[in-house]
Formats: C-alpha cells, structure tokens, sequence
C-alpha cells in the first residue's frame, strides 16, 4: 500500500461494493443491508413484518430535492427517495425495541387485518379436529339444522372462546359416549378431560368480553353464554353439585343461567338481539316470559297426573304459610312461584312418549327457573327446607326433558340431593316427585 494512502483510505477501498438504493423501507430505517429480494426481502420474512415491497405509498404532491421514482403499475413495488426532506419511514406490524409502544391507529390497523379467526391463534390438536369433527356430523348436537350450525361455526371463527365452547359441548357428549370416535382416532382419548381444558379456558375469556357488550358482539356473547350454561349441564351431574345448591354451600350451575338473564337484560337495553338465532331448537318466546297458551289437550292418564301435582303444589302453600309470614316479600315471591310451577305442569307435562312435544317445552319448563326471583335463588342456596321442597317438584318437569341428551341422570341427582339435606318432616311432601321419577 502507497504511504501516501490512510489506513482508512486502505479499509474503505478494501470493501467497495455496488450500492442500491433499491432496498425496503424497513430494512432502511434499521439500516441494514437488504438483499432486494422480491416480494418479500430475506430480513423482512425473517422478522414476521410486512415488506412495504407489497405495499404501495403514495408520494405524489410530495416536494423533494431529488424526485423519488414512482411505483409502475407493471411491478407493484414503492420506492421511496431517501433523500425526500419529508421522508417518513413505512409503519412496521412490531413494536420498536427502542422506541414507545405503537400507536393508537397502528393498533387499530392490525385489529382490522387480522384473519377471520381472530386475533390470537388456535392451534389445532387431532384430537380438537376429531370434536369438531363431531359436532359438524352428530344429530344431538345439531348437524340436522344446517343454518344454525352454520352460524355457530362462523362465531367460532370470529370469537375463539366460541369455538372452544363448540368443542367443550362435543367432548361432553363424546365423554358419555366414548366409542362414537374410536374408530376415527383410533385411540381411547380421555374427552372428558379434553372438554374440560376448552370449557374452563372458554369460561375465562368469555368472562373479559362480557363487560365489551356492542352491538357487534352482543348476540355471540348472549349465545356463549347460553352454551356456558348447557356445557355446565353437558358434563353430567357433579358430586355436591344440584344446579340451584351445593353440599359447601356455594351457589350452583344455575347462576350461569342467571347469568344469561343478566347478560340478555343489558342487551335488550341497548342491542336488538335476536334469541332464536342462538337455540338449536328455534325458541320463538323469551324465557323471561313463558308462553301463556295451552298446548293439545294432554291424555286422560296425563291431565291426572297433572292435577295430583296441583293437589301436592297446594299442600307446599301450607308450608309456606307456616315459615315465612303472609306480609313478608319474600312470602309474595315463593306464592308466584308456586302458582307459575302449577302453571308449567299444566301446560309442559307431556305423556311420556312424545319425544318431539317434550323438547317443544323446553322454554316453559327452563322459564321457570329463568324467573326464580333473587329471594328464592338465596334460600335455594342456603339449602333452606321451603326451597328445596318445591325444587323437588321442578325435577319432575326437568325429568320430561331427558330426551335431550345433556338432561340425563340430573333431575335424579338432583332430586336425591334434596332428599339428603331435608329432615324427615320435609321429605314427607316431596314422596309424590319421588314415586314419579321412580316410575319414569
């Protein structure tokens, strides 16, 4: 090397290279070299952003000291002139390590463009692709309404605490029924266990969305809640659990339908929310409000086992006469009750071999429970002797609903925790919801 050269000099020759002013605009801001590769450059694909190669910027009306190439309508690329005096860099999908989170609007831009699945991904187990499997194809969980199942699928999609509940509500039914998909998987799979992990994970989502009710969400919302409900129901009896009560105490599943009520009052305030659209079996009345109108008249063996629970109902208005005194509120609430139950006999107790009229009562019957008042949900809770009596009757009715596979083996179970926590004066009024369910 000549000593007239400087070691710079020296190094600088050394490293000559063709420069390009051709490379992205991300790769400039992190000034680095960018090899230019097209659609996507190698730095680009290797950092999860958007190469603004796929982009376009517009930079017309734009001064500049040296104008910058516009992008032709044969290669789709931007090009962007580092030495424009306004040179604004194209916004990155990440966030900067050195610098303040992204703003506002950037936020609002990846929201806009995520996937239809929504914004956190669901990873896909065989076994979940076996649920869902199950659900699309299996006539208890709804394959013979193809609009409906359509819809639930299509919120899965958007809400992924959605989905989860689609697939806790399949494994439920799978648990109970464990050989439906061996033959697919191939292998015993503990689906109990697998609805569980998506219900309990589901239920948690579900619960931070719930104070974002729009008009947007509001129906899913609604719906998920209502599947919440029925997976609660889908997973079989529990032990120390009885829908309204528990053995330690706490309130049972039946304050997730309470939910539902509490959920569907705020939309109803502020969203025009369509129910049918969220019940496989097309309920066209609100439950807040049973219908009132008189189906077929029922067989003569039918309307006498009706009007022996009436005879039995009335007997309950004794006992409420001897707890609770008339000028109490809570005396007004247990005699609507009880003359709503009478009510729902009358018009909900079909003979036992109608299998289509008993799911046509579904709203009747989960109506009632859907307007137990608060003072009764309390005493219900409480374990209080008056409360427990008059369930004890609901199981008959809950019992006419065991057509649905989700029912089975709960108004037994629930009607024996009743049994267990009355004394011996209380049982003798709840003998005759005892011999019906023994005869069923």
């Amino acid at each position: 090397m000549s000593p007239t050269v400087s070691s710079y000099t020296g190094k600088a020759a050394r490293k000559t290279h063709t420069k390009s002013r051709l490379g992205c605009g991300n790769c400039k801001q992190r000034k680095i070299k960018c090899d230019e590769v097209k659609p996507s450059c190698t730095n680009c694909l290797r950092h999860s952003v958007q190469c603004d190669y796929k982009i376009s910027s517009p930079t017309d009306n734009v001064p500049s000291s040296t104008p910058a190439r516009r992008p032709s309508a044969q290669d789709g690329l931007t090009f962007i002139s580092s030495s424009q005096a306004n040179f604004e860099p194209p916004k990155r999908a990440y966030r900067r390590r050195d610098g303040p989170s992204s703003d506002v609007s950037e936020r609002s831009n990846t929201r806009e463009t995520s996937s239809a699945v929504g914004n956190k991904s669901f990873q896909f187990s065989a076994t979940d692709l076996a649920l869902f499997h199950h659900f699309l194809t299996c006539a208890e969980l709804g394959a013979g309404q193809s609009e409906w199942q359509t819809q639930m699928t299509r919120w899965g999609f958007q809400h992924h605490y959605f989905l989860r509940l689609l697939l806790a509500f399949s494994g439920f039914h799978l648990s109970r029924n464990p050989t439906l998909l061996q033959q697919i998987v191939g292998q015993h799979v503990d689906y109990a266990a697998e609805a569980e992990k998506h219900y309990e994970t589901a239920v948690r989502e579900a619960a931070g969305v719930v104070p974002q009710i729009t008009g947007c969400n509001g129906q899913v919302i609604y719906t998920g809640a209502v599947f919440i409900f029925t997976c609660s129901l889908a997973r079989g009896p529990q032990l120390g659990e009885y829908l309204g009560f528990r053995d330690d105490g706490e309130s049972g599943c039946l304050s997730l339908l309470m939910g539902v009520r509490s959920i569907l009052d705020v939309c109803s305030n502020v969203l025009s929310l369509d129910i049918s659209t969220s019940h496989s079996y097309n309920f066209q009345d609100d439950l807040r409000e049973p219908a009132p109108q008189l189906p077929v008249p029922p067989a003569p063996l039918q309307t006498e086992v009706n009007a022996m629970a009436a005879d039995h109902l009335d007997q309950l208005l004794f006992l409420l006469d001897s707890t609770y005194h008339p000028h109490q509120s809570v005396h007004l609430d247990y005699t609507r009750i009880l003359k709503s139950l009478k009510q729902t006999y009358s018009v909900s107790h079909p003979p036992p071999d109608s299998p289509v009229e008993r799911i046509g009562q579904f709203p009747q019957v989960f109506g009632w429970l859907y307007t137990l008042p608060d003072s009764v949900l309390h005493d219900l809770q409480r374990r209080h002797p008056l409360a427990l009596t008059i369930f004890a009757f609901f199981t008959v009715l809950l019992k006419d609903m065991d057509v649905a596979w989700f029912i089975r083996g709960w108004p037994e179970h629930i009607l024996g925790g009743c049994w267990r926590h009355l004394d011996d004066f209380h049982r003798q009024f709840i003998m005759w919801p005892m011999l019906q369910l023994q005869a069923a």
